[in-house]
């Protein structure tokens, strides 16, 4: 019964990083970056401080991390169900 329940439990770790790391991909990066480039953009031309600026770099810095910190977690997971099963997994 425990190899069931550690099955599960990443099989649900692994499920719900492999979302987080998609909606970072498809969403919440893109969407920083633009915000990025929209500021840097006003730098250049005078209207904006740069501290904005650096805060928004700094805001893409940070979701890239969180970003790469899913994946890491999807791919262990992964790597535990392996082991668990005996069945490699194909992503």
């Amino acid at each position: 019964m425990a190899i069931e329940a550690r099955i599960r439990e990443d099989y649900t770790v692994a499920e719900t990083a492999r979302q987080l790391a998609e909606l970072y991909e498809n969403s919440v990066l893109p969407e920083a970056r633009l915000a990025l480039e929209s500021s840097l953009a006003s730098y250049e031309a005078g209207s904006l401080d740069f501290l904005p600026v650096f805060s928004n770099l700094m805001t893409v810095v940070d979701n890239e991390l969180m970003y790469h910190d899913e994946v890491m977690q999807c791919d262990m997971a992964l790597a535990r169900l392996e082991e668990l099963t005996g069945v490699e997994i194909k992503q």
